[in-house]
């Protein structure tokens, strides 16, 4: 099956509706003018603008057109190469179940083919490097480890000297020597290479050709000094794929239960259906945990509400029917807590902009979850949308 990123750089920009690997879900409509053509029409509309997913969108009332589909009767609807419905009009629930299927085949999290590992050769990137190993293993996922060097460069880009040449030569014996060193004994598959420019900015750029991308939270240095305004956090907060943070120690046993974080902005259902097709490819139990104050417990919190709404627009397979809430000062305390008790080997966090990280701080929680780590977290970003194109 082809990977399709789903994300709105420049390429989807250039979507014909003929095009593979564009990033878009292909959303054809063939009608003849009717109301049935009309309600199939504003049907769609209702669940892509629902949904938010990146899409490219076809009406057409040719005759040539329809055949070349194989299509014999109007309106009908044909998503990506699949005619899913001919001759009727399907509920909004139905097309978006229909959407929700296909772009769970697209997304990273479902295939996860390609893991990358940044390093700094300290036994904290080791010990990531390790779990990462372990993990690619029973996914037959390539592992592809990487190191940056910043000590010779001019402005971001690297120079053709051939003095940084040799240096980088230097650097990928280093590199290989280090990755035996971390992975003796696991023999596991992988490239490494070494990219050149700012640790940050290289890592966020690289980030846009892998499925996942697993970092130690700590490294050489101080902790706190490593998380805040560094590469840990930054790549964590700006990558073009999620982002699985190790933090110090942890060890790789498989995931069983998956902590999700609510909140109005993570119940989103695009999502949701990326945390539970991760959870799905390890056979885990995923758990939709919100953490409120007493206050909060006292009335009925509105949140429950929209985790009813986001639930009814998955497919069937994917759907829960719990929102745990559980009550603490400490938003990570009472987390951990629940967390130990249910035997959990993840938090999941969801970015909805690009200052997560900023508007996690103020709420004291960034500090708690990185700097104090007790187990591994995955960030999901929350992609800009798509606006729908015009018909064609």
């Amino acid at each position: 099956m082809q990977i399709i990123p789903v994300q709105t750089s420049s390429p989807a920009s250039n979507c014909t509706g003929q095009c593979s690997g564009c990033g878009k879900i292909h959303v054809r409509i063939f009608e003849s003018h009717d109301l049935p053509s009309f309600e199939l029409n504003e049907r769609v509309s209702m669940a892509l603008n629902a949904l938010k997913i990146p899409h490219k969108l076809i009406s057409t009332s040719a005759p040539e057109a329809a055949e070349l589909a194989g299509v014999k009767q109007f309106p009908a609807l044909k998503l990506e190469q699949e005619l899913v419905c001919e001759g009727y009009v399907p509920s909004i629930n139905q097309v978006v179940h229909w959407l929700m299927e296909r772009y769970m085949d697209q997304i990273k999290l479902h295939q996860i083919r390609h893991i990358s590992v940044p390093v700094d050769m300290s036994p904290e990137s080791g010990n990531a490097l390790r779990y990462a190993a372990q993990m690619a293993l029973p996914l037959k996922s390539q592992l592809e480890i990487i190191h940056v060097m910043d000590s010779i460069f001019e402005g971001s880009k690297a120079s053709a000297s051939g003095f940084l040449a040799g240096y980088g030569a230097t650097m990928q014996a280093e590199l290989d020597q280090f990755i035996q060193k971390e992975l003796e004994g696991l023999e596991p598959s992988y490239q490494s290479k070494v990219l050149f420019g700012f640790p940050d900015t290289a890592l966020i750029e690289h980030s846009s050709q892998v499925d996942l991308m697993i970092i130690g939270a700590n490294g050489n240095g101080n902790l706190r000094r490593r998380i805040f305004g560094s590469v840990s956090a930054e790549v964590s907060r700006a990558a073009h794929c999620p982002v699985l943070l190790v933090p110090e120690g942890a060890r790789y046993y498989g995931f069983k239960h998956l902590v999700y974080t609510c909140d109005f902005h993570s119940l989103n259902p695009l999502r949701v259906v990326e945390a539970s097709a991760f959870a799905h490819r390890f056979g885990a139990e995923i758990h939709f945990v919100h953490v409120g104050s007493e206050k909060e417990r006292e009335g009925e919190l509105p949140l429950s509400e929209k985790f009813n709404q986001t639930m009814a627009l998955l497919p069937p397979s994917l759907q829960k029917t719990e929102l745990v809430r559980v009550v603490g000062e400490s938003v990570m305390t009472a987390l951990y807590e629940y967390a130990g008790n249910h035997r959990a080997d993840l938090l999941v966090f969801v970015t909805h902009e690009r200052h997560f990280w900023e508007n996690l701080l103020h709420h004291s929680i960034t500090s708690e979850a990185l700097t104090d780590a007790k187990m591994p977290v995955l960030v999901i970003h929350e992609t800009d949308s798509t606006p729908p194109e015009g018909k064609e």
